[in-house]
């Protein structure tokens, strides 16, 4: 009882604790303008998620991050922020480099998903996505 077997120095700790120089590399960090973001996106109180989605375009946030983050609120338990998805991905488009990751990799696939209500978002954001682009206010960068 409490006795540490013949040779045994010390404690080492688990492989696990140890810090893995690979493992630590390959995580993505998330702009912290991109926590923001998400955090605005998925409060219940809506005012919030407008302001959330209305500053979209004046992040400049990567687009990997950002889609990640707007694709994440597709799964989303609550309702509310399955709905501010479509709009925040219909806002993305505005964000360099982020309308056809938004079209192909986000909403896209969506539409194949097995809950009803997280294909009609992602079919609302597709048509979303179609008037931004089309509207005159359209910033050129926007694919038509």
């Amino acid at each position: 009882c409490g006795r540490r077997p013949r040779g045994a120095v010390g404690l080492q700790p688990p492989a696990a604790a140890m810090p893995n120089k690979d493992r630590i590399a390959k995580i993505k960090p998330k702009p912290a303008m991109v926590q923001l973001l998400e955090r605005q996106l998925l409060n219940s109180d809506p005012e919030v998620r407008r302001i959330g989605w209305e500053s979209i375009h004046k992040l400049n946030a990567p687009p990997e991050p950002l889609t990640d983050c707007i694709g994440a609120c597709f799964e989303h338990q609550n309702w509310y922020v399955r709905r501010c998805a479509a709009v925040a991905c219909s806002k993305a488009i505005e964000s360099q480099g982020a309308a056809e990751v938004c079209v192909k990799q986000v909403a896209g696939p969506h539409l194949a998903h097995e809950d009803a209500e997280v294909r009609r978002c992602a079919g609302e954001a597709l048509v979303r996505i179609v008037q931004e682009a089309s509207s005159p206010e359209a910033p050129k960068a926007i694919p038509p």
